[in-house]
C-alpha cells in the first residue's frame, strides 16, 4: 500500500464520517434504511411534480421488499412515525378525499438542501 493510497482511503472515510455526523445531528428522524428510502422516494416524486399517495409509495418500494424490509404495514408505520416527527406531511387529493398525498415538510426540504450542500462540498477522488 502506497502513501497516496492511504491518503485517498483517509479522505474517503473522512467524507463518510462527515456525512454520517450531519445525518446524526440534522436528520434524527431518518433512523433506518427504510426511512431513508421512504424520504428519498417521496422527495424525488415531489421534485418531479408528482405527489405520491400511500399506495404508490408501497408499490415503488420494491427494493426494500427484496430484503424483507418493506411490507405495506411496516411502510405505513414508518410513514406515520415520520409524519409525527415532522419529516412528512399529508394532504387529501382535491378530486378524491379518500386519496392522501405524502410530501416532505418544509423543514425536511431545507435539511435535505443542506445535506446536498454537504455532499457536494466533499472532495471525492
Amino acid at each position: 500500500m502506497t502513501f497516496a493510497t492511504v491518503i485517498i482511503e483517509f479522505m474517503l472515510f473522512a467524507n463518510l464520517k462527515r456525512i454520517r455526523e450531519f445525518e446524526r445531528k440534522n436528520l434524527p428522524f431518518m433512523t433506518s434504511l427504510e426511512d431513508r428510502e421512504i424520504l428519498l422516494t417521496i422527495g424525488y416524486a415531489q421534485e418531479q411534480g408528482h405527489p405520491v399517495c400511500f399506495k404508490n409509495l408501497t408499490l415503488s418500494m420494491d427494493n426494500l421488499k427484496r430484503f424483507g424490509l418493506g411490507s405495506a404495514a411496516t411502510i405505513r408505520r414508518r410513514v406515520m412515525r415520520l409524519i409525527a416527527r415532522g419529516a412528512l406531511e399529508k394532504y387529501p387529493a382535491d378530486h378524491d378525499g379518500r386519496i392522501v398525498y405524502l410530501v416532505l415538510s418544509e423543514k425536511s426540504q431545507r435539511l435535505f438542501a443542506r445535506y446536498s450542500g454537504v455532499m457536494t462540498s466533499l472532495y471525492w477522488r
